[in-house]
């Protein structure tokens, strides 16, 4: 009987130092911090964006809160930036949902909900030209080149509806910041696209 008491006073006391170690040096202001760096973060984004949307909240809102005037540090100074920030997508196969017949003119192409039965794990070339996907590049770096979760050591990322396989298509923000900062430091409002890959590929 005592020993089973014994039982239950550790377990009882390891469980109060657990408690004690994961809930004791909380931050009273993390919900503040997490708010304010989240607002930072979401300025211009809505619930429907267009292709141009997205790229203008990716050159204002999201590069001048990562690369702010605090090297090294996010939004205001207050939260260190730990590694590169990525930009990943995930694909669905094209014709991965059934067009009822009548419909299939006015509809030519279908995409069903993202799910991992029906994610998009092919490569692409420029334009997302197949044909040129043979000659794209095997490194990491390459952005049109599918990585695996293992690959890119990541984890499965929970949605509002679904969860996401950790693998994609992605690239990095720093490259982006410093290609974009050596344009404008050259005066280039409206740079040649060959100019622009070449600096992708000095920088790579």
């Amino acid at each position: 009987m005592f020993k089973a008491y014994d039982s239950v006073a550790a377990y009882m006391g390891f469980m109060w130092m657990l408690l004690l170690v994961a809930y004791g040096q909380r931050d009273p202001n993390a919900y503040f911090l997490t708010q304010h760096i989240r607002q930072s973060f979401s300025q211009g984004i809505s619930d429907s964006m267009s292709h141009k949307d997205v790229f203008t909240w990716a050159n204002t809102s999201l590069l001048s809160n990562l690369f702010g005037e605090y090297p090294g540090f996010i939004t205001d100074g207050n939260s260190k930036l730990v590694g590169n920030a990525r930009l990943r997508q995930v694909r669905v196969q094209k014709n991965s949902c059934r067009i009822a017949r009548s419909m299939r003119q006015a509809v030519p192409n279908c995409h069903a909900p993202y799910s991992w039965e029906v994610e998009d794990m092919g490569s692409y070339g420029p334009g997302w030209n197949r044909s040129a996907s043979e000659n794209a590049s095997k490194t990491l770096h390459s952005p049109w080149q599918y990585q695996t979760q293992a690959r890119l050591r990541a984890q499965p990322t929970w949605g509002s509806v679904v969860l996401y396989w950790g693998g994609g298509l992605w690239w990095t923000w720093a490259l982006t910041h410093r290609i974009l900062t050596a344009l404008r430091g050259r005066g280039d409002s409206g740079s040649d696209a060959d100019e622009v890959l070449q600096l992708v590929r000095d920088q790579i």
